[in-house]
């Protein structure tokens, strides 16, 4: 299995257009509840939080050539984080079971060490059952479980937003 990196920045459209199909069957088996982003949206959300990051992602083929499983591991720049990278892995399901999660965790791992990190989070989904067998099968330990909300702006009343925009400016 050769293990091969990606840079979003530089990726030519077929290797985005399959990172962006791998990204859609993780949302829908983890995120069922919520929308789908489309392609120029992932595409602009990575890229637009890359300033805060060193984001390294490593993935593998599938059978027919398209990105079959990634890992990524990002590093936050600056800051005193107590945890200041974590880890993510994503194997489609037609190809768990087969080492590749585990040669991609040891992948990202070897890249935390050269970076200097202690420690990392390594980020499950707990709606996930695969995640969570994964982790189990580490030896790895749940230490918080987090719920994220996330607000629709358009769904939001309108006037709402406006008083907010108009909050006055205290540095005057």
């Amino acid at each position: 299995m050769e293990i091969r990196s990606f840079d979003p920045r530089t990726a030519n459209d077929g290797l985005i257009d399959s990172w962006y199909r791998l990204n859609r069957t993780w949302r829908l088996e983890n995120v069922p509840d919520e929308p789908v982003y489309s392609r120029e949206d992932l595409v602009e959300q990575v890229l637009s939080s890359l300033h805060l990051r060193d984001l390294r992602v490593f993935w593998t083929e599938d059978e027919i050539g398209g990105m079959g499983a990634m890992a990524s591991l990002s590093i936050r720049k600056g800051g005193n984080s107590t945890i200041p990278g974590s880890v993510r892995i994503f194997v489609h399901p037609d190809l768990r079971e087969k080492g590749i999660g585990t040669a991609l965790l040891g992948k990202t791992l070897n890249l935390a060490g050269e970076k200097g990190l202690k420690t990392i989070r390594f980020i499950t989904c707990s709606r996930c059952p695969a995640g969570k067998a994964f982790m189990n099968k580490l030896g790895a330990t749940a230490l918080e479980t987090n719920r994220a909300n996330r607000l629709s702006l358009n769904e939001v009343d309108k006037d709402l937003i406006e008083s907010w925009l108009e909050y006055p400016d205290n540095d005057n």
